[in-house]
């Protein structure tokens, strides 16, 4: 349980450097889950995606969420943070979920 709180971390990581500039999203999305799995989660998936249809994120997409499922024991857990580079705030909006 004390790692936990990784999940969101590592996707919340992502989220900033998609923010400053980073746009190697399949680097990032391998990045972050060789993170949880070294962590001790067992990792499914980090994706970064269009906010709007779920496709692949592209370098010019200004909404994108970045998606993460993983196992942690018996529990797999969810979240995802969603960010927004259109107008000057460059924002991420935290939305969670955890199943």
């Amino acid at each position: 349980r004390g790692i936990a709180p990784l999940l969101y971390q590592t996707l919340r990581d992502s989220a900033d450097a998609i923010r400053d500039g980073e746009r190697d999203f399949a680097r990032l999305e391998r990045d972050a889950v060789q993170r949880l799995n070294e962590s001790g989660f067992r990792a499914d998936y980090v994706a970064v995606r269009d906010a709007a249809t779920l496709a692949a994120a592209r370098a010019e997409t200004q909404r994108m969420v970045v998606l993460g499922a993983a196992w942690l024991g018996k529990a797999r857990l969810i979240d995802n943070v969603l960010l927004d580079l259109a107008g000057d705030d460059r924002t991420i909006r935290v939305s969670r979920s955890h199943a």
